[in-house]
């Protein structure tokens, strides 16, 4: 080798290790930069023996980086579930504390318990109305919890739309900085490592799969196969929900793509979008089904049925049938009523009829008349007053169109038309005259009757009960209400009056302890008391809180060994790069003394000369 051709070497060995320090100096700048990855240059051997750096590269694992992704995308969905759930365990509290609505109606069959023992000792059926309204207030804080939840993940939904396409247009800005360096040969290795760690970011919102294409041009896909980013990112758009009760929200879209509810033709499986539609159309949504289901129920065991008694404001017995009303658990829903109108058309009584006679009548409806068909009638027609009012009836609906048809009730043996109208209106008018089967024979509908109006509120609807539900309004004005009946004559239990009556009291406490049917896919028992069911809803929702949880633990603990791992295989480590700050010294020395050497060869030569 001659002495110039040495000199070349000991100079490019100098630019190579000044390079390689810088590097190491970048490394060591970025020890506890997150996403860093440890940058080092690849050095070859070039012409006549140059040391020549042909590219800066940096630690790369794609297995483990997406392996990371996955997990991140994996525990974002979970977590999400997961907090919603402790934020209603967190609201109902402990079982045993007293706050679930389980505890709650166990507490309210004590104390209606503990009246009916003394149902004239005011301070326990005030006791009891009190137990009634804590329960009401546990509803109504559940549902409204519920609709808080509900609400909350919407709006991060319409957060993390925005946040998406922020991240993406970054990834656009790094991907052609990327691109044209890779094209024109320079380090682009800090803007991989950026795009990278936007590409982690949205892996929270979204699972993501990476591919790349020619000169490190990247792609991105959702875990169900929509296009994320593909040299332009794409639309990521939601629109914040007006959320019904009980409704699914608005749906998800990527790429003009349904991404979220059942009707998404490619869900997406992971990441926070998938946890907060999940929560806010799944999770929510069962567990304010399950409480309205606890309110309807509460509704039905102390609702009031007709108790057939004498009204003098109608003037005649109403029939057992007749529309229940609420009792102590009520809610504004109710309030709409049905004002019924009542005509006692006639007494059924077979007299002289037989199989084989033929029989008429003529009915008005609100003004106008429906002659009948003539029908020949069957002994099991006449056999008695119920099977007589249904042959009217069929009658009836035969002649008249519907809208314009009264309703015929036995009430022992007095047939009755009633009329019935919404809210405040006033009931049409109905009348029946008959036309005799014959001549010379005695039966079927004999004597009149007067006409009476009452109003009777409705039962409401089980969906949203549990968000409306109160007390009535006379249970704190007089709590003996609860014993004696809330809704007049015609509804009253205690019809003496007597201080010692049970007897109601007595049947709320069986009525709670009731086993009934409830609703179907909702996660909790199907059948059993009031009590048992809502201990069932506290059970599904522990039980999921605590899968959720779990899993959102195994998970985290998942994500951060693979950091931990993705970063011992790709990030900086001080101690290796200070051994290699030493080589890079030496190498520095040795550069510096062959240079030196040769120098000094160079002088002897020209002083030889």
């Amino acid at each position: 080798m001659s002495l110039s051709s040495a000199l070349n070497t000991a100079k490019s060995s100098l630019v190579a290790t000044q390079t390689n320090t810088q590097l190491v100096s970048r490394n060591i700048a970025n020890l506890n930069t997150a996403g860093a990855t440890r940058k080092y240059a690849n050095v070859v051997t070039g012409i006549n023996g140059r040391v020549e750096i042909a590219s800066v590269a940096q630690s790369q694992n794609s297995v483990l980086f997406r392996n990371m992704l996955d997990s991140t995308s994996s525990l974002a969905a979970t977590k999400t579930v997961a907090d919603g759930l402790s934020r209603i365990s967190e609201r109902i509290g402990d079982p045993e504390l007293g706050r679930s609505p389980a505890a709650l109606v166990a507490s309210l069959k004590d104390k209606i318990d503990a009246a009916a023992k003394l149902p004239n000792n005011y301070e326990l059926a005030r006791a009891a109305v009190q137990a009634a309204q804590d329960l009401a207030t546990s509803l109504n804080q559940g549902a409204a919890t519920v609709e808080t939840i509900r609400r909350d993940a919407d709006d991060e939904l319409v957060a993390a739309a925005k946040s998406m396409n922020d991240i993406l247009a970054r990834i656009k800005d790094l991907n052609e900085q990327v691109i044209a360096g890779t094209t024109g040969g320079t380090d682009v290795t800090d803007f991989v490592d950026k795009r990278d760690q936007a590409v982690a970011e949205l892996s929270e919102y979204v699972g993501v799969s990476v591919g790349f294409r020619a000169n490190n041009d990247m792609v991105l896909y959702t875990d169900s196969g929509v296009t994320l980013f593909e040299r332009i990112p794409r639309p990521v758009e939601f629109s914040s929900s007006t959320l019904a009760y009980g409704a699914p929200g608005n749906a998800f879209k990527i790429d003009g793509v349904t991404v979220t509810g059942d009707n998404a033709f490619m869900p997406i499986k992971t990441g926070k979008i998938a946890g907060l539609v999940e929560l806010r159309d799944k999770t929510a949504v069962t567990y304010g089904n399950q409480l309205d289901e606890i309110a309807g129920n509460l509704v039905a065991a102390f609702s009031e049925t007709d108790r057939g008694t004498y009204s003098e404001a109608l003037g005649a017995p109403w029939a057992a049938a007749l529309a229940a009303q609420p009792g102590l658990f009520t809610s504004p829903g109710s309030g709409i009523a049905t004002t019924v109108a009542s005509r006692v058309i006639g007494t059924f009584d077979k007299g002289d009829l037989v199989a084989g006679d033929a029989f008429s009548f003529t009915f008005t409806y609100d003004g106008t008349s429906y002659p009948t068909a003539s029908v020949i009638l069957t002994a099991d027609e006449i056999a008695n007053a119920d099977a007589f009012a249904d042959t009217l009836q069929e009658m009836i609906d035969q002649a008249a169109p519907a809208g314009s048809r009264p309703t015929v009730v036995n009430v022992g043996g007095a047939l009755t038309l009633r009329t019935t109208a919404t809210g405040a209106g006033t009931p049409p008018t109905a009348t029946l005259t008959v036309v005799p089967p014959a001549a010379a024979k005695d039966g079927g509908l004999v004597t009149g009757g007067a006409l009476g109006t009452s109003t009777v509120k409705s039962i409401p609807a089980t969906v949203g009960l549990a968000a409306s539900i109160a007390i009535d309004a006379g249970a704190a004005a007089n709590p003996f209400v609860l014993r004696d009946g809330f809704n007049g004559a015609s509804y009253a239990y205690n019809v003496s009056n007597l201080a010692g009556f049970t007897g109601r009291l007595t049947g709320l406490s069986d009525a709670l302890a009731e086993s009934r049917g409830y609703a179907p896919g909702l996660g909790a028992a199907t059948t059993g008391s009031i009590a048992e069911f809502a201990a069932s809803s506290v059970g599904w929702l522990e039980a999921n809180r605590s899968k959720t949880t779990t899993d959102s633990e195994y998970k985290q603990t998942l994500l951060t060994r693979t950091q931990e791992t993705l970063s011992d295989a790709t990030g900086i480590n001080l101690a290796e790069e200070m051994t290699l700050l030493i080589d890079l010294e030496r190498s520095y020395q040795a550069s510096s003394k062959l240079i030196s050497t040769i120098d000094e060869m160079l002088a002897a030569l020209l002083q030889a000369i």
